[in-house]
């Protein structure tokens, strides 16, 4: 695990702190926040499973969603999202992974499963603000329509030619996205510049 005083966000040659606000300008229609330290263990088991069902709930707190697309927890804490059959995600926005895991570990001890920290090769960022949906509708295939893809959901996809994981965490509406660390400069720069005609504000970490 990498050292938290060697941590940096793959953001920090934009500088975006200096000209970062607490909330949405009044004239624009997108907001961009990054979040650059979410916690991310992928799990992957037979989620048919009870024994590996209660494993999880046991070491998270959250039960396991059974759908591909659901998601357990609140937002703005810890959450389970099912990406497949078989693989999940627990995010997390403290930045310390390690108990967690050895919680999971020793949770599913014996049992045909896996819990991998992934952390460090996910950055985060939310989209938000009255254009949300349109800004992200330029760059991504799926259908974002609150009746096909209402708070609370979960997908795999793609913003432009960065793979994604993207969550809708209300209807206000608030999205954060998940790419590789090596698309994150990518990604906040098409946001940015394919909002232009909305206006972007940039929001504090």
């Amino acid at each position: 695990m990498v050292e938290d005083f060697l941590r940096q966000s793959p953001l920090s040659h934009l500088g975006l702190a200096t000209h970062a606000r607490a909330e949405i300008a009044a004239d624009d229609g997108v907001a961009l926040a990054e979040r650059p330290f979410r916690t991310v263990i992928t799990l992957r088991g037979p989620g048919g499973e009870g024994a590996f069902a209660s494993a999880v709930e046991q070491a998270s707190g959250l039960k396991l969603p059974q759908e591909v697309g659901a998601i357990t927890g609140e937002a703005e804490g810890r959450q389970l999202l099912c990406l497949g059959p078989d693989e999940w995600w627990l995010c997390d926005g403290n930045s310390d992974a390690e108990s967690l895991l050895v919680a999971l570990e020793d949770e599913l001890a014996g049992q045909f499963a896996s819990a991998v920290d992934t952390s460090d090769n996910w950055f985060a960022l939310e989209i938000s603000g009255p254009q949300a949906t349109d800004l992200l509708a330029k760059a991504c295939p799926l259908d974002l329509h609150p009746r096909s893809f209402p708070a609370g959901r979960c997908a795999r996809s793609l913003l432009s030619k960065a793979p994604m994981t993207l969550q809708k965490l209300d209807e206000s509406p608030r999205f954060r996205i998940h790419v590789r660390r090596s698309f994150a400069d990518y990604a906040w720069r098409w946001l940015s510049d394919a909002g232009r005609e909305y206006g972007v504000s940039v929001l504090s970490a």
